[in-house]
Order: C-alpha cells, then structure tokens, then sequence
C-alpha cells in the first residue's frame, strides 16, 4: 500500500482526527500493560555456566528500558498487551546500540587497508544498522517527534483525598 503507514486509532483520537470515525469494527486489544516476556533477557545455560559481563549490561539495559517504556506508554495511553513483542525488540535494540557504541573506538572509526585505501571500522556499520532499527520501532510507539506531532493528551481530572471524602462528600472539584 503506497504512502505513509497507518496511524494507530489510539493516537488519532488523541489528535482529534475525524479519520476515527471512519475506523468503525477495528480490532481493540486489551488495554494494560504487557508483561515481560521470558525471551526477552539472555539467561545462562544452554552449557554456559554463567553470563559474560557484556550478556549482563544487556540485560540490565533491556531491562530498565522496559521498565520505563512501560510507564512511559501507559501514561500517554498507547500500550496495551499486544504491543509486548515490538516492545521488548525495542528495548533489546536501545541495549545493543549502547552495546556497540561502548565498543568503538572514535580516534579508529576509519583505517587504512593493506592497500592504501580507507575504510569504515566494520562496528560502525553495525552501530547504524542497530541505530536504524531503534528509530523504525521507536515510531511505531510515538517516541520520535515526527510521530507524534499533533498529538494531545487529555488533561487528567483532579480526585478527591480521603480526607477531603470525609469531610465533604459531596464537594465538586473544579
């Protein structure tokens, strides 16, 4: 299908577009968050004894990326369970940039071959592979400010504390 993809209902209504009532009998997942899944992180086994240093920074990476991500998507309103596969992809692809930009060598992102010629430092070319696939699904989720132009967040109502009940039930917050 030619042209930009689609935008998720969720962020239309959001924007106030009159194309959400053009979306009538669309598939609506079950609002709440994801839970981690279990494929997320590198466990050790599989004959390994235990997790090298660099399997453990990506795991505490992917892990407080999903952490916040999480927060971050449930407050704007757009995270329901279905989006728990993309989601750990995302935060998989934050830790391997990370990763992979801790390993390069920025005086040696360029060297000479055996015949004169330059080149890029092979880590470089996968830094950018990784960095690409960060943009692509951090799109996906409104987290780049080109997907969310136009976006709007309906101010949340004030609630009452519990002494406030207590003492004046039935007062209005303005």
């Amino acid at each position: 299908m030619p042209g930009p993809p689609k935008k998720p209902t969720a962020m239309l209504k959001k924007r106030g577009s009159r194309l959400v009532d053009k979306r009538k009998n669309e598939i609506t997942p079950p609002a709440g968050a994801p839970e981690a899944p279990s494929w997320m992180l590198i466990k050790s086994g599989r004959g390994k004894k235990k997790l090298t240093v660099t399997e453990k920074k990506f795991n505490r990476i992917t892990q407080a990326e999903w952490n916040s991500k999480t927060k971050q998507l449930l407050a704007m309103g757009v995270l329901t369970e279905w989006e728990q596969t993309p989601l750990a992809m995302f935060c998989q692809a934050i830790a391997e940039y990370v990763i992979v930009t801790d390993q390069i060598d920025l005086k040696n992102m360029v060297y000479e071959t055996d015949k004169g010629n330059y080149a890029q430092d092979p880590i470089v070319g996968v830094r950018n592979r990784v960095f690409k696939k960060v943009v692509e699904l951090a799109k996906q989720f409104g987290m780049t400010p080109a997907s969310r132009a136009g976006l709007s967040v309906a101010p949340k109502a004030p609630t009452q504390t519990g002494v406030e009940r207590k003492h004046f039930p039935r007062a209005q917050i303005a």
